[in-house]
Parts: structure tokens; sequence; C-alpha cells
């Protein structure tokens, strides 16, 4: 269930407003992704996502869901960090059932897992997965903004 979007901006939004010049683009209400300039010509979309209620295609879906949000503005979706929590009564077989589909659906777009963490834990009753995606674009393919 997300928060609704007068409790999102009162809460959230509203404390991590930035005025910092290389903000581009920033969340807000429906713009799920930033993007972040890093030279001249240069941006950088960035997008995280949790996924928690997919466990069949959670791998997938956690690469998918975020590399859509960073191309909806307009950027590359090439890099990628996911952390992987699992419930302490899971085995390694769930591991590699998420990790070589995520693999999978990184190698549709070409990109890379550059790092990440992965623990199994009592705080989760069930697999979470929370990947951010990186993708690059030029300031005139930027949308959103």
């Amino acid at each position: 269930m997300k928060l609704r979007p007068e409790s999102l901006k009162k809460y959230v939004l509203s404390r991590f407003v930035s005025y910092d010049p290389s903000i581009v683009l920033q969340a807000d209400v429906g713009v799920d992704a930033a993007a972040i300039k890093v030279c001249d010509e240069v941006l950088v979309g960035v997008h995280p996502d949790p996924i928690s209620g997919a466990i069949k295609h959670l791998g997938t879906l956690s690469i998918v869901i975020p590399a859509n949000d960073v191309a909806m503005i307009g950027a590359y979706p090439k890099f990628f960090t996911s952390v992987i929590l699992l419930p302490e009564n899971s085995d390694e077989e769930l591991v590699d059932i998420i990790t070589s589909s995520m693999r999978r659906a990184l190698s549709r777009y070409g990109a890379l897992m550059v790092g990440g963490h992965t623990e199994f834990t009592d705080s989760v009753k069930r697999p979470i997965t929370i990947t951010t995606a990186f993708g690059h674009t030029k300031n005139e393919q930027l949308s959103g903004c």
C-alpha cells in the first residue's frame, strides 16, 4: 500500500527537497526517478524500487520495474544495485532462483549489477528485493522536467 499523495508530499517529499544545481529532476508525486548532472552533457537517472509481493517473478520484476522508471525520464538503464532480504527459513535455492532471473533480465538490457547486499533475516516474512537502477542520457533527451 502506498501513501496518499498528500501524505507523501507532507511527510516525505517536503523534507528532502534539494536545491543543488546538479539535481535536474527530483522525485515528486508521479515522478519516481531523479536525474543528476554529472558533467556538462551527461545526466544520470536514478530510481530505487522495492518488490515484495511477487515471489514467482521477483528477480525479473526487481530489474524491469526500476529500469522502466529510469527509462520513463529518458535515461537508458545501465547499472543496478540490489538488496535481497530473505526469511530466515529460506534456502540457497531461493537465492539461486531470484538471482538467475535477475541476471536474465539484466542481459535483456545489456545492463550490469554493480553492487548490493543479500541476507537471511527474521525481519521479513517473504522475500523482498530493493533494486536501484542507474541510467544515462544527454541533457536534451531528458523528459519529465
